[in-house]
């Protein structure tokens, strides 16, 4: 008995040693063919308007090596939930013809992309893709219906249990932020999307400043006020001859952005590092579809400042140049002179609109006006021209010295000025009377002057600022 037993007791050992001998080198293989992936899924954040297919691609850091590796994605409503509508879009096989990524839905019956309400859990996600052996990367796409914000939540399904347990479920967009529980970079990534309603096609901005134009001088220091209207013109154009055909674009968030003079914070339309509305918004339009907007110097600086208007479709206070319209992006490709919005009928909306605004010092001669601008008078009799000195903002100038210098009959030659240094009194005005010269006995003398009047801030210095000629 005791013998049986030890043969028995000494086969079960070699049996269990075999098997543990068996047993090791699969655990060997099973450990070394487990791939460790972190996530990166973009774009971070992204602004679609509603109704069209928003495309996620999950990117994970090395190339799968063993087994295809599954993706899941959990929608979250943020804002806007009341009637949103999901539907998810999918591909299956190699659409590229590249060998990868694969797309597909996360169950069967999601095959026909009917509308799914949201269930904020991460133990049934919305979406899957898998990476396939060789591949980085996979893609899914799926739409709203209706503005509003979601959270996309995404994560390394390794064991494709759709295990909400594998995810970091405490990271949140921009994991700069709100890393979670576990050290970035890891194997979950947390994305935001935002939906938003474009205007329909035709729409127009025009935003004008109180006496209705796009260019003005104010004094250093001084704000403007700034109307902006929204609308659509009606099919077909507007109709001739008929006032207020237009259709008002009520709720219009309007932003802008500022350059040169008193510009807040400093930069170009064209700086990459611009990325923020100065005015966010700066109005929104009424049941009229109009609006005002201050625009309050953040100094006293003198130049001239481009102010971009556009309609903030999304609602971000995006500013991004050269990119979509809603944010800004054709700010570039207008001027306060030109590309107004169109009027013609079947062209493409224009939400935007730039003006200038100029800032000047109040006093400084800017404009001169010479009158008469033409007279006739008798030969031997005198001439009397008026000079009219103004500033920026239509102000006369006073004690502004001026030229007058005569050529043709009675230019004194040498390039002597005949009327200079001639100041301006309290209404800016600047006389200067002179006396034909007796007529010659034998004739043939010329029977024109052309008097050219400079105002010559800088007295004694020549003629410095023509703006006018009078003629006799």
């Amino acid at each position: 008995m005791s013998g049986s037993r030890s043969r028995k007791l000494t086969a079960f050992a070699t049996s269990l040693a075999v098997l543990f001998a068996l047993a090791v080198p699969f655990l060997g293989v099973a450990a070394a063919s487990h791939q460790t992936f972190t996530l990166d899924t973009t774009p971070e954040t992204a602004d679609n308007n509603v109704g069209t297919f928003h495309t996620l691609t999950a990117t994970v850091n090395a190339a799968v090596t063993t087994h295809n590796v599954e993706v899941d994605f959990e929608v979250d409503c943020i804002t806007g939930c009341s009637g949103a509508a999901y539907t998810r879009q999918g591909t299956t096989g190699d659409p590229a013809g590249t060998g990868g990524p694969v797309s597909a839905f996360d169950t069967p019956t999601d095959a026909d992309q009917a509308p799914e309400a949201i269930d904020d859990t991460r133990a049934t996600p919305e979406l899957s893709c898998t990476i396939i052996v060789g591949a980085t990367t996979c893609q899914v796409s799926y739409s709203r219906n209706n503005a509003g914000q979601d959270f996309i939540a995404s994560w390394v399904d390794e064991d494709t249990t759709n295990s909400a347990g594998e995810s970091d479920v405490a990271e949140g967009p921009r994991e700069g932020t709100a890393p979670g529980n576990s050290t970035e970079p890891d194997d979950t990534d947390v994305v935001d999307k935002t939906w938003f309603a474009a205007q329909a096609a035709g729409a127009l901005l025009d935003c004008d400043d109180d006496d209705n134009t796009d260019t003005e001088t104010n004094p250093a220091g001084q704000p403007e006020v700034y109307t902006c209207r929204a609308y659509r013109e009606p099919v077909g154009g507007d109709t001739p001859g008929v006032v207020g055909d237009d259709t008002p674009i009520s709720g219009a968030v309007i932003d802008a952005e500022q350059q040169g003079a008193n510009d807040p914070d400093s930069r170009t339309f064209a700086d990459v590092a611009n990325v923020t509305a100065d005015y966010n918004p700066a109005c929104t339009t009424d049941a009229a579809g109009t609006c005002q907007f201050t625009l309050t110097p953040t100094g006293n600086s003198v130049g001239t400042a481009n102010l971009c208007f556009w309609i903030d479709e999304d609602n971000d206070a995006e500013f991004s140049i050269g990119g979509a319209q809603q944010d800004g992006g054709d700010c570039d490709g207008e001027t306060a002179t030109a590309d107004e919005p169109p009027t013609t009928a079947g062209v493409p909306g224009n939400t935007t609109d730039v003006v200038d605004k100029t800032w000047a010092t109040a006093g400084q001669p800017t404009t001169l006006d010479a009158e008469p601008e033409n007279d006739n008078n008798v030969k031997g009799t005198s001439h009397t021209v008026t000079a009219t000195v103004r500033d920026n903002f239509g102000a006369p100038v006073p004690n502004v010295p001026v030229d007058f210098n005569i050529t043709g009959r009675n230019d004194a030659g040498g390039g002597v000025v005949e009327g200079q240094n001639i100041l301006t009194n309290a209404q800016g005005v600047a006389t200067f009377t002179y006396n034909d010269k007796t007529p010659s006995a034998t004739g043939g003398e010329p029977d024109t002057d052309t008097i050219i009047v400079c105002a010559d801030p800088a007295a004694g210095a020549g003629p410095s600022a023509c703006s006018d000629a009078g003629a006799d």
